[in-house]
Protein backbone atom coordinates (compact mmCIF):
# COMPACT_ATOMS: atom_id res chain seq x y z
CA UNK A 1 0.00 0.00 0.00
CA UNK A 2 1.24 3.56 -0.75
CA UNK A 3 1.19 6.24 2.04
CA UNK A 4 -0.80 9.23 0.89
CA UNK A 5 0.41 12.52 1.33
CA UNK A 6 -1.99 15.55 2.11
CA UNK A 7 -1.00 18.54 0.25
CA UNK A 8 -1.40 21.60 2.27
CA UNK A 9 -1.39 25.32 1.71
CA UNK A 10 2.13 26.56 2.28
CA UNK A 11 0.93 30.29 2.19
CA UNK A 12 -0.14 31.91 6.06
CA UNK A 13 -3.47 32.87 6.49
CA UNK A 14 -4.34 36.54 6.55
CA UNK A 15 -6.76 37.18 8.98
CA UNK A 16 -10.31 38.14 7.04
CA UNK A 17 -10.60 41.77 7.29
CA UNK A 18 -14.82 42.71 7.29
CA UNK A 19 -15.62 45.25 4.67
CA UNK A 20 -19.03 46.79 4.52
CA UNK A 21 -21.17 45.77 1.88
CA UNK A 22 -21.61 48.44 -1.37
CA UNK A 23 -25.21 48.42 0.26
CA UNK A 24 -24.27 49.13 4.01
CA UNK A 25 -21.27 51.55 2.53
CA UNK A 26 -24.08 53.96 0.92
CA UNK A 27 -25.92 53.69 3.96
CA UNK A 28 -22.82 55.14 5.79
CA UNK A 29 -22.96 57.61 3.29
CA UNK A 30 -26.13 59.04 3.42
CA UNK A 31 -26.39 58.59 7.65
CA UNK A 32 -23.01 60.80 7.62
CA UNK A 33 -24.43 63.81 5.51
CA UNK A 34 -25.61 67.06 7.36
CA UNK A 35 -27.41 68.79 4.47
CA UNK A 36 -28.57 67.85 0.79
CA UNK A 37 -27.25 64.94 -0.96
CA UNK A 38 -27.47 64.14 -4.51
CA UNK A 39 -26.98 60.35 -6.12
CA UNK A 40 -24.26 61.74 -7.84
CA UNK A 41 -22.46 62.56 -4.99
CA UNK A 42 -22.54 58.96 -3.69
CA UNK A 43 -21.20 57.43 -6.76
CA UNK A 44 -18.42 60.59 -6.87
CA UNK A 45 -17.33 58.92 -3.16
CA UNK A 46 -18.01 55.67 -4.18
CA UNK A 47 -17.05 55.02 -8.19
CA UNK A 48 -17.09 51.16 -7.41
CA UNK A 49 -20.27 51.36 -6.53
CA UNK A 50 -23.18 50.48 -9.26
CA UNK A 51 -25.83 52.93 -9.89
CA UNK A 52 -28.50 50.57 -9.08
CA UNK A 53 -27.13 49.55 -5.44
CA UNK A 54 -26.93 53.14 -4.71
CA UNK A 55 -30.70 53.68 -6.24
CA UNK A 56 -31.91 50.80 -4.29
CA UNK A 57 -30.77 52.04 -1.32
CA UNK A 58 -32.02 55.47 -1.83
CA UNK A 59 -35.35 53.87 -2.65
CA UNK A 60 -35.86 51.87 0.29
CA UNK A 61 -34.51 54.73 2.64
CA UNK A 62 -37.48 56.70 1.23
CA UNK A 63 -39.72 54.03 1.71
CA UNK A 64 -38.97 53.89 5.30
CA UNK A 65 -39.40 57.67 5.95
CA UNK A 66 -35.73 58.16 6.48
CA UNK A 67 -34.58 60.05 3.52
CA UNK A 68 -36.84 62.82 1.71
CA UNK A 69 -36.55 64.28 -2.27
CA UNK A 70 -36.38 68.17 -2.03
CA UNK A 71 -36.57 68.63 -5.72
CA UNK A 72 -35.43 66.07 -8.57
CA UNK A 73 -32.28 64.60 -7.83
CA UNK A 74 -31.76 66.49 -4.75
CA UNK A 75 -32.24 64.40 -1.12
CA UNK A 76 -31.89 65.13 2.85
CA UNK A 77 -32.16 62.76 6.06
CA UNK A 78 -35.44 63.19 7.79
Amino acid sequence: KRALELKGSTKKMKPQQKKASKSAQVLAFIEEQQSFFTKADIQNAYPDISTSTINRVVTDLRKKDVIQMVQTGLWMKK
